[in-house]
């Protein structure tokens, strides 16, 4: 941080105002990165718990018909939303 003299002697040094405004703004686009990139992990595990719902649903036995309609319907919903995900994912990291 840059400082100029408001006295006499070292003990009158004070922050620069302009500097200060410039580092606030950086923190500022650091803490939208961070922010960023934590909406990013909470999707990839948002992916994660719903494929490990999937292998959870696959190893029960089907009892009956409501059953495997149940099931169809959540593959399709889990296929639909990794497939928007991954679109999203492959046009943000280009």
């Amino acid at each position: 941080m840059k400082y100029f003299r408001t006295g006499a002697g070292p003990a009158n040094l004070t922050p620069n105002p302009k500097c200060f405004q410039i580092s606030r703004g950086n923190i500022d686009t650091f803490q939208e990165v961070v922010f960023k990139e934590l909406k990013e992990i909470k999707t990839d595990l948002e992916i994660v718990r719903s494929s490990v719902n999937h292998l959870n649903i696959a190893i029960y036995p089907v009892v009956n018909s409501a059953v495997l309609e149940s099931r169809r319907v959540i593959e399709l919903v889990l296929e639909q939303v990794a497939g928007n995900v991954c679109v999203t994912r492959r046009i943000v990291t280009g």
